[in-house]
Order: structure tokens, then C-alpha cells, then sequence
């Protein structure tokens, strides 16, 4: 088993962990306390332009790998989460690493291994044993079904709230197969094409290469409901959500006035005026709400301001 694919399984080992859901540091320390890998001199040294040990900065550059692979969600900001294909791509790692014996995995790592194997032996593979309070996956996937219904049913309300009534406990608690939720409706909503560019790619095993934006981020508390989401390409999704493009209540596309004028925005910059492609429930078209809070947040438009009586 190559040293990557050994980084891989202890990264999602400890997602496992933690619920499916965690920080980086949450993720890196669970590793390190349960004494999950063999750290080398090497590894232990401080990275010279960075204020963390080797392995650290080694096994954050692997979590990238793994979030392009579509094993890690990455729908809200410094949160990891465990992804459905995260699942399934963790017990593929674990059956690897049962023979011949992965040399940088501890006996604690390995023991842990052993446990999820007879868990998912016993179990039909969409049910790997356990549940969400002790790290089992089979409660992860329970949690995704009910929130799959229950994010349905906020989005049939008549008017959508901007943020979602859930306290900060609540939704840490639920974040893994809420964003797996959302993003199994967004794909689905729009066929897995990007709804500004059109692109559909997939990977060798079927993954989506497009991702679940949502309009209002996570990162300020932005609802689940599905008109407060669009299927876009990772290009899109950054553009989107660092600001160089908004969407008017109409659909159609604005771009930053400043953006770079070189070669490197064309594919940004030629969406301008061009209309997003809606989903194929027209009651999940994106609800001006959101579309609205996206274009004040980066500026492209600012509040009215309420006269006062009498001026």
C-alpha cells in the first residue's frame, strides 16, 4: 500500500472518529492522540515556512487529494467532512491495508481497522456498523436519509429563510450528512452540470466533478434549502463564492467590474449576461433572497436606505 493511500485511510479513519465531521486540527489531533500513524524524526521537525510539524502539513496537502476525489466535502469553511464516497472509499482502504500489512500504520490503527471490517462483514455495505455518536457509519447514513426529506421540506415552504433556525451545537452535530444531503439534491436538481457553464464530467468511478454551492454560505449560517443552492464546476464554485460573479433576480450573470483584464478570467469574464441553466424542479429555482444577500455581501449592490419620517 503506497504511503499516500495509507495518509488517505488515517485521514478518513479519523473522520470515522469524529462523527464525519471535524476541523483540521479536531481530524490531526485524533490521529496523533490515538496513535493511528508511525511518525519518522523527519516527520516530527517543524516545516521551516510553516508553524507545524511535517506530518501535519504532509496530511493536509493529502485532505486536497481527497476532497478532488470527492471523499471530503468541502461546502463550509476549515470544517472536513466525511462524504458518502467517503464511506465506501474508506473500507476500499481498509481491505488494502489488511494484507500485506501497511508500514506506517500502528497496531492502534490496525485494530481499528480490524473493528470496521467485521462491522461491514456483518452488515450489507451500505450499512458499515455503529452510528454517528460512536463514529459508525451506519447512523452517518440514517442521518443523510432524514436529512434528505428534511431539507426537501424546508424547501417546499412558501417563503425561504435566509439562514437556518439551528443552534452552533446542533449544527456541528449535523454537518456531515446535512452537506452530503444538499449536495446529493444539487446534483440531482441540475444533472451534475455546472448552471453557468454547462460542463458535466466524471470521474472513472461516476463522481460528479461539479459541486453543491450554496448562494448564502455555510460560513454565515446560510440555509440548506435548495433555492439557496446551484450545481457549479470548482472554477465556478470559487469565482462564485470569492465574489467575482453574482446573479441577478433574473438569472443572468454579473461580473466584478474589477476584474483582471488578462487571459486568465476568460472563462469568468465570458459569462457576463449569460442566464443560468434552472433546475429540473422549477419550484427549486434560486429564490431572489439569496441571490439578493449573494450581490450585497460582495458589494455588487447595497441596502436601501429608509428615509426617516419627516426629512
Amino acid at each position: 500500500m503506497v504511503i499516500n493511500d495509507q495518509r488517505r485511510l488515517v485521514i478518513l479513519l479519523s473522520l470515522h472518529d469524529l462523527s464525519g465531521v471535524g476541523t483540521k486540527a479536531e481530524v490531526l489531533d485524533n490521529i496523533q492522540n490515538r496513535h493511528y500513524w508511525n511518525l519518522a524524526r523527519r516527520e516530527r521537525a517543524m516545516k521551516t515556512n510553516r508553524r507545524e510539524p511535517v506530518w501535519r502539513n504532509d496530511f493536509a496537502y493529502i485532505r486536497k487529494k481527497l476532497v478532488s476525489e470527492g471523499s471530503i466535502g468541502n461546502s463550509t469553511r476549515n470544517r472536513w467532512t466525511l462524504t458518502n464516497n467517503g464511506i465506501n472509499h474508506l473500507l476500499r482502504l481498509c481491505r488494502e491495508a489488511s494484507e500485506p500489512k501497511a508500514s506506517k500504520l500502528t497496531e492502534n490503527a490496525n485494530r481499528r481497522i480490524r473493528a470496521i471490517l467485521a462491522n461491514s462483514q456483518s452488515q450489507p455495505p451500505s450499512h458499515l456498523g455503529g452510528d454517528v455518536v460512536d463514529g459508525g457509519a451506519r447512523g452517518l447514513r440514517k442521518s443523510i436519509q432524514a436529512n434528505l426529506k428534511e431539507i426537501m421540506a424546508v424547501s417546499r415552504k412558501r417563503k425561504p429563510q435566509l439562514v437556518d433556525d439551528v443552534d452552533d451545537v446542533e449544527l456541528v452535530r449535523t454537518a456531515a450528512p446535512r452537506d452530503e444531503a444538499f449536495r446529493i439534491h444539487i446534483q440531482k436538481l441540475y444533472k451534475g452540470a455546472c448552471a453557468l457553464c454547462g460542463l458535466s464530467l466524471r470521474s472513472p468511478d461516476g463522481q460528479p466533478e461539479s459541486q453543491a454551492a450554496h448562494i448564502y454560505p455555510k460560513s454565515r449560517h446560510g440555509s440548506d434549502d435548495l433555492r439557496n443552492g446551484l450545481c457549479l464546476c470548482r472554477l465556478h464554485h470559487w469565482a462564485f463564492d470569492v465574489g467575482w460573479i453574482s446573479v441577478r433576480d433574473d438569472l443572468t450573470v454579473i461580473v466584478h467590474r474589477g476584474l483582471p483584464a488578462d487571459g486568465k478570467y476568460e472563462q469568468i469574464r465570458r459569462l457576463r449576461g449569460r442566464r443560468l441553466a434552472e433546475p429540473q424542479d422549477p419550484e427549486m429555482r434560486p429564490h431572489p433572497i439569496f441571490l439578493r444577500a449573494h450581490r450585497r455581501m460582495h458589494r455588487f449592490e447595497r441596502k436601501r436606505r429608509i428615509a426617516r419620517a419627516g426629512t
